[in-house]
């Protein structure tokens, strides 16, 4: 669990949160803050759709205000692709978001 976070601005990705995290926490390296944030040093988060979102939720510090599923339709770029998918594909997209699956589920 992290000491903070940094609050994600309106219409901001989660990349930009995540960048300006490891800004803030002053970690010498990348895999630092990934470590922090999804438990996997070698993890890069996506700009497009980020994976490993239950993990970050789980991270963060006590009181939060996030979910996971807030946090895709909020600050992701899957609002912008889902009119043009089936729903069933939107619902696996939205679950390999969520899970800790390689990135390469997501766009299946």
């Amino acid at each position: 669990m992290i000491g903070f976070f940094t609050d994600p601005y309106p219409d901001e990705i989660l990349y930009g949160v995540v960048s300006r995290y490891h800004h803030r926490s002053k970690n010498s390296k990348t895999t630092y803050t990934s470590w922090d944030l999804f438990n996997h040093e070698t993890y890069r988060i996506p700009v497009d759709l980020p994976t490993h979102l239950d993990t970050l939720i789980a991270n963060l510090p006590p009181g939060h205000q996030y979910s996971a599923d807030q946090l895709i339709d909020d600050h992701t770029l899957l609002p912008f692709f889902t009119p043009f998918m089936p729903a069933e594909r939107i619902q696996r997209t939205r679950n390999a978001m969520r899970s800790f699956m390689k990135g390469a589920a997501v766009y299946s």
